[in-house]
């Protein structure tokens, strides 16, 4: 099925506000990590923070995985993965990111106003190919 046909498929307002939620969630999971692998290494953890951990360490590398096999698409995917990967995980601001687009992809200015709407393409591809259901179907 094409990206088209998706397109047409899917609450698009809907599906953007999930994956962003989705993606803004790495910090948490990150964190679990950050605070839970430390131990790991002086004592022995319970069950229950190893299934943290476990879960964790699963949640951070789908988001990151993810946004890997976008920018291995193409020349536009990777730049969309890169603006999702600035964003939601390493937190740039928004002229950072514009600007460092700008000089990676030889694209002269990029305005904010243009880098949102690149994000809400990004985010749209992101969650039709995150292997976790992001995607808000039309009623």
């Amino acid at each position: 099925m094409s990206t088209e046909t998706i397109n047409h498929q899917i609450n698009q307002g809907a599906t953007i506000k999930k994956a962003k939620r989705f993606l803004k969630e790495y910090d948490s999971w990150h964190l679990t990590i950050l605070r839970l692998r430390p131990a790991s290494q002086i004592r022995v953890l319970s069950p229950v923070e190893e299934k943290q951990l476990a879960k964790a360490s699963f949640e951070c590398q789908v988001r990151q995985k993810t946004l890997d096999v976008m920018r291995e698409t193409d020349d536009v995917s990777s730049l969309l993965a890169d603006l999702l990967r600035w964003r939601y995980l390493c937190h740039w601001t928004v002229p950072k990111i514009c600007q460092q687009l700008a000089d990676k992809y030889q694209l002269g200015y990029l305005s904010e106003r243009t880098y949102m709407r690149y994000q809400n393409h990004a985010i749209l591809n992101f969650a039709i190919l995150c292997p976790i259901d992001l995607l808000i179907q039309k009623n």
